[in-house]
């Protein structure tokens, strides 16, 4: 039976460049564009299987969590992760953004390690291809890359125009440091 992954962004059009990689590689995708029909969902299918979830960090609140606290929806993705990790206790969670705020991405960094099999990536780090690889590490080995080698994998370049894959030596000098 193929893993089920299910996606909530609000990005419908880029997303879909994720959810199409995610299908040619074999996972069963279902995308979901709002908290509250994430919220819904869930709530509807009390018994819904799913093997991972991918969650952006900045999405409209909507009528599910207080814009205020969630900064108008800059941690609207920190909220839901929090949700999910009370239903799913130990689906394994990513948490994803383009956001380049230091703040945001320390506070989506402390969150995941705290939610426990949860990480962070970056969407400008991560292209839907590095993704897939990235989430099907997880599942032969049951724990996302950490350490040198999650550096390795952050600094890693796929160039399909030329047909290889290189390692951004600059990145993965700046990944050591941070």
């Amino acid at each position: 039976m193929a893993k089920r992954i299910v996606i909530v962004d609000d990005d419908r059009l880029l997303t879909e460049a994720y959810v199409r990689a995610l299908h040619l590689e074999g996972y069963d995708v279902r995308l979901i564009t709002s908290v509250s029909q994430c919220k819904k969902l869930l709530q509807k299918k009390k018994h819904l299987r799913v093997d991972m979830f991918i969650v952006d960090l900045v999405m409209p609140p909507g009528k599910s969590f207080p814009g205020d606290e969630c900064s108008g929806g800059t941690f609207t993705g920190l909220f839901l992760a929090h949700d999910l990790r009370k239903k799913y206790k130990s689906t394994p969670i990513v948490l994803y953004s383009f956001t380049s705020f230091r703040y945001v991405t320390a506070q989506a960094k402390r969150v995941a390690k705290i939610l426990r099999r949860c990480a962070f990536v970056r969407k400008a780090d991560y292209p839907p291809v590095k993704l897939v690889e990235f989430i099907g590490h997880y599942f032969e080995r049951g724990r996302f890359p950490s350490g040198i080698l999650r550096r390795l994998v952050d600094s890693l370049v796929v160039e399909p125009n030329v047909h290889g894959v290189g390692i951004d030596l600059k990145k993965l000098i700046d990944n050591d440091r941070s």
